[in-house]
């Protein structure tokens, strides 16, 4: 008679996954408090989604059925708490006439580029 493998990874692999979750949102969380360029409602906001997708993904994790489903799920959360913020700096580019001697219009520009970019409001 054939032995049957277990249907669920053990439970040491779901562990450990969910460990190094956490430390990877614990990291994030804690460079968002670090930051002194951020409004505290960003932070919190910011915060918000990293505890959102650890919560979805140890849900995920728990539910898997194959090792491999275990490291796809964690993977990606990882990938995903690591590019919270990271797409969120304004793309737009000043173009001065001549950068050593702005005029008013491009002064104007270029402050609120600088804001945009410092106080980010989500």
């Amino acid at each position: 008679m054939k032995k049957v493998k277990a249907v669920n990874p053990p439970a040491e692999k779901k562990t450990a996954a969910k460990q190094e979750l956490a430390n990877t949102a614990d990291a994030k969380n804690k460079l968002f408090k670090m930051t002194t360029h951020y409004l505290e409602a960003a932070k919190e906001k910011l915060k918000k989604e990293v505890d959102d997708i650890k919560e979805a993904t140890d849900a995920a994790i728990t539910g898997a059925k194959k090792n491999a489903d275990v490291d796809k799920v964690k993977k990606a959360a990882e990938q995903a708490i690591k590019a919270i913020n990271s797409a969120r700096v304004p793309g737009n580019k000043l173009v001065a006439k001549n950068p050593t001697n702005l005029d008013g219009d491009e002064q104007a520009k270029l402050q609120k580029a600088i804001e945009a970019v410092t106080q980010v409001q989500l």
